[in-house]
Parts: C-alpha cells; structure tokens; sequence
C-alpha cells in the first residue's frame, strides 16, 4: 500500500463523521426523577425523566444546568431546567428518593 493510500486509510479510520455521535448532555438526565417546581406543589408528583421530556428539555424554550447544586429545600444535590419565560422549572435527581424527599420538603415549607 503506498504512502497515499495508507494516509486515505488513516483519514477515513479517524473521521468524525464515522465515529459514533456523542451523546448530547440532556440525554443523561433520562431515567433520573423530576417535579414541575412552577405547579401545586400538593399536586404535583415526582415522574422518571423519559425520552419525551428530554425532547422538549432540548428545545429552544429550556435552559439547563446540569451542574448538581446542594441549594435545594433538602439539602439534596438537584439539578434543573426552566422554560425562558419562567412558567416551567424542573427540579431533577438522580434517584425517586431525592426526588421525593425534596417534594416533602417543599410542601413543608410552602413553596
């Protein structure tokens, strides 16, 4: 193989457009558990995150930050995603538990 052929091989071997897509950083919040911190906190309920709210989460509308904060009502790490105009805001953990926990905590405190 010359020289050429063997650098093409190289090239083609490495491409990014051959290597497998990188996830997007929203993806890794499916499976983890959420609550709309904007509705009736005695009637909103803690939901898995699945493929559908990742969806909309990807949307232009939502911001996130993924980054686990300790800021929370519980005290327990939270993440979170909120619509622009500030009429949806998801509190996101990584377990039901947490989630659960910090809905309590929320009620308890009336927010």
């Amino acid at each position: 193989m010359g020289k050429a052929a063997a650098a093409a091989a190289i090239v083609m071997l490495v491409s990014p457009a051959l290597l497998p897509a990188k996830a997007d950083a929203l993806d890794s919040l499916r499976g983890k558990f959420a609550f709309d911190w904007r509705k009736d906190l005695n009637t909103v309920a803690c939901a898995p995150v699945d493929a559908s709210l990742v969806k909309t989460l990807k949307s232009p509308r939502f911001v996130c930050n993924l980054k686990a904060r300790t800021n929370s009502a519980s005290g327990v790490p939270v993440m979170s995603c909120a619509s622009k105009d500030e009429r949806i805001e998801y509190m996101i953990f990584s377990t039901a538990a947490l989630c659960d926990k910090e809905l309590a905590a929320q009620r308890d405190i009336g927010d």
